[in-house]
């Protein structure tokens, strides 16, 4: 596990400028063997030197540019992280199983692309990882949500990086509804844990100061079908 990955995401640094890693996810906009940076799988230095590639060819100095309008340029252009990537730098998998792989040309992709085939359905199968009840719960494990949103077609995992005094702390990368176009990224969050005989559900969440359904992860997870701890083989 390295959680120094999480920093190095949540401060993208530009020639000392710090930037919060948006948060991409390329569902809409696949692009076939596209590089991992364009992808929503790229490291935080390659997310740095695309952008500055990019800025370059477009005429635009980032040097003069504070956080907020850094992070914007990143946004309209695509470059972030998406919550398995940031799941498979924190955690840094051995080896991935990836089921869906049928025939021999998927099963060669996958094993040389492994972070662009990496997905919460390829980090939840039970090759990759088994299930902890919440009183087992560790840093390093998964809080993996199948089937969330108002549609019930998303998914998502947080990670969870340590516990203090029975409070949980997880990092993710996620775009609330409330964040508008530039406010997601990567973020932290924290789960107080009440009562170790009940659910997750009926523990506190909080993020960023908001807790309730006013916390929109929380509210993923009670949209979920599916709300389980995993942790990786």
């Amino acid at each position: 596990m390295n959680f120094d990955t999480i920093k190095a995401f949540q401060e993208l640094d530009f020639w000392g400028t710090k930037v919060q890693c948006p948060y991409f996810i390329n569902k809409g906009n696949r692009v076939r063997a596209a590089l991992r940076v364009m992808c929503g799988k790229g490291t935080p230095e390659e997310i740095v030197d695309e952008a500055k590639t990019l800025a370059l060819r477009e005429g635009i100095n980032l040097k003069e540019k504070n956080a907020d309008e850094v992070k914007a340029f990143l946004v309209d252009h695509n470059l972030g992280i998406d919550c398995s990537g940031l799941a498979y730098y924190i955690l840094q998998p051995q080896k991935l199983f990836f089921p869906h792989a049928k025939n021999f040309l998927r099963k060669f992709i996958t094993k040389m692309r492994p972070i662009e085939n990496c997905s919460v359905e390829v980090l939840a199968h039970e090759k990759n990882s088994k299930t902890v009840s919440l009183s087992q719960l560790q840093p390093g494990d998964m809080i993996i949500m199948i089937g969330t949103g108002d549609d019930h077609d998303l998914n998502h995992v947080l990670v969870v990086t340590r516990e203090d005094n029975g409070i949980l702390h997880y990092a993710h990368s996620l775009q609330w509804k409330s964040d508008g176009k530039y406010g997601g990224g990567v973020k932290a969050g924290k789960i107080e844990i009440v009562d170790r005989n009940k659910t997750l559900l009926e523990q506190k969440w909080t993020e960023d100061s908001k807790s309730g359904d006013e916390n929109e992860t929380f509210w993923r997870a009670k949209t979920a079908h599916s709300l389980k701890i995993h942790r990786l083989l």
